[in-house]
């Protein structure tokens, strides 16, 4: 079993290595998890975080620096800029930028040695409270000391709470001096920071109560209040996918109730064929296993699916976002590289990236993000034929439900930002 004791989760038994001396152990069960969390009323602030290379969109910031832009009033300012509004005259702060759901605070990346608490050169995660300015460095132990090693992003939970991120520190938790990368779980509001058996890419339900992580290239789901475990990608008949599970490919929702994962297995179901990436959808309340990129004919994707940078489940856990290539998932899809939203309630699927009329941008296109309520998706794209008048590198909005497309990377007045033209 799985124990937690004082800010160090140990491991009791030896199936996975993970520290001198501590190990976790797969136990089974035949009934699946109902869900961890409770469910939470998720709601638009109309704020949004994004890192952009250019200048024209505050005055004084140039360069790579992350934004907040609020679409309902227009505002937007520097979140990679100290107490002052200084902004980061390194160029060295960056995506992945998450915003709370309340849109009040943002986390990101940065290298700068220019704002506070900086480590050197050593990426760390800061938080910005847009409210007052205050800008923290959180990459730290319960006692406030900084990491002695850089730490990236994870997961930052909607309601600002739950920070999850990756260091080869070894001074974060009592214990843990073996200078590999662990996965660590920190509460923002008490500072309790936990290490997990993952050295990997991780996932955690909305109050960290169920971990998701790879273990022998499989999904297992983890408890850490009781230590019930189970793994997520098995069949009817309980047997494991034959094929394993894509690294960085898989999720909890939210609310516990469901969780994704991608592999090209063929004992899964009969549905997906042999050799066929896909994206799976575990109920965790039924066991229902499902391929999620299934058209509103009920027919499943006839090309590969596989998840998007970071984007999974929407904050509210009603939909799950996707990219595929297949031809016959929505009206307008031509083989081409297109991200998709499922609506878990009602089955329906829309394409999330794509200009108001259905067809998919001209260009390349990354950093794509949903909105809490999973009504928007915001990209960066090199695209021309997503808004008129763009020829460089832009940051877009979509308005998934009504399909228009809006910039995002523009001034308090609606002008549009200065960035080097895409390569040709």
């Amino acid at each position: 079993m799985v124990k937690l004791r004082g800010d160090f989760l140990f491991l009791s038994f030896s199936l996975i290595p993970l520290l001198s001396g501590c190990s976790v152990q797969i136990r089974d069960v035949s009934a699946p998890p109902s869900g961890g969390s409770t469910d939470e009323v998720v709601t638009e602030s109309g704020v949004f975080a994004f890192e952009f290379s250019g200048s024209g969109l505050v005055g004084g910031a140039s360069g790579q620096q992350v934004y907040a832009k609020n679409i309902l009033t227009g505002e937007i300012s520097v979140v990679s800029s100290d107490a002052s509004g200084v902004p980061d005259a390194d160029d060295a702060s960056y995506e992945p930028a998450l915003i709370n759901g309340a849109g009040t605070m943002v986390v990101f990346q940065s290298e700068t040695e220019s704002l506070p608490e900086n480590n050197g050169g050593d990426e760390v995660i800061y938080r910005k409270n847009l409210v007052t300015g205050e800008i923290e460095n959180l990459c730290k132990n319960s006692s406030g000391i900084l990491a002695n090693e850089s730490c990236r992003i994870v997961s930052y939970s909607n309601d600002g709470r739950y920070l999850m991120f990756g260091s080869e520190a070894t001074n974060l938790v009592s214990g843990v001096t073996d200078g590999n990368e662990h996965i660590y779980i920190k509460d923002l509001t008490t500072g309790v920071i936990k290490v997990t058996p993952s050295s990997g890419f991780a996932t955690i339900t909305r109050d960290a109560t169920w971990f998701g992580f790879e273990y022998d290239s499989q999904f297992l789901l983890l408890n850490l209040v009781t230590s019930v475990s189970t793994m997520i990608s098995k069949n009817q008949f309980g047997f494991e996918s034959d094929e394993g599970i894509d690294n960085d490919a898989f999720y909890l929702s939210p609310n516990g109730k469901h969780a994704a994962f991608v592999t090209d297995s063929g004992n899964l179901l009969f549905s997906a064929g042999s050799g066929d990436r896909h994206v799976y959808l575990r109920d965790l309340v039924t066991n229902e296993l499902s391929i999620a990129a299934i058209n509103n004919s009920g027919d499943v994707a006839d090309d590969d699916t596989e998840f998007e940078d970071n984007i999974g489940f929407s904050a509210n856990s009603q939909y799950l976002f996707f990219k595929s290539e297949a031809g016959n998932l929505v009206t307008g899809a031509q083989n081409y590289h297109m991200v998709y939203r499922k609506d878990l309630l009602t089955g329906e699927l829309k394409a999330g990236v794509t200009d108001a009329s259905g067809d998919p941008p001209n260009d390349s296109f990354w950093d794509v993000k949903a909105s809490p309520t999973g009504k928007y998706v915001v990209f960066t794209s090199c695209a021309t034929n997503l808004v008129g008048g763009v020829t460089s590198r832009q940051v877009f909005i979509k308005n998934v439900d009504t399909g228009e497309v809006e910039l995002l990377s523009t001034d308090s007045d609606g002008d549009q930002a200065t960035s080097s033209p895409c390569a040709a």
